[in-house]
């Protein structure tokens, strides 16, 4: 992936989280209960069919964009399992 691609990608996916965050969970949750086929092809679509793991500088390579991005990921995350009193899915 060039950079263009990757910054293109980028774009596309800080949109889709905008949209997630506004109105994605009740989406989800309204496709699950009326239309479970389509449901599972979403959650089937999600999973990568290979994928290329390399080892990096990790953090240290990391912009501060990145790492804002990537707090703010596991913030959300904590959250969700806060709200959820810790359980584990």
């Amino acid at each position: 992936m060039g950079r263009a691609d990757t910054i293109s990608f980028r774009l596309a996916i800080s949109a889709l989280l905008r949209d997630f965050r506004q109105g994605g969970p009740a989406a989800i949750a309204k496709v699950r209960k009326y239309q479970p086929a389509a449901y599972m092809k979403i959650c089937a679509l999600m999973i990568p069919k290979e994928m290329k793991v390399e080892h990096s500088d990790g953090i240290k390579a990391m912009t501060d964009e990145q790492l804002d991005e990537a707090l703010d990921a596991l913030r959300e995350l904590c959250g969700e399992a806060c709200r959820r009193g810790g359980e584990r899915n």
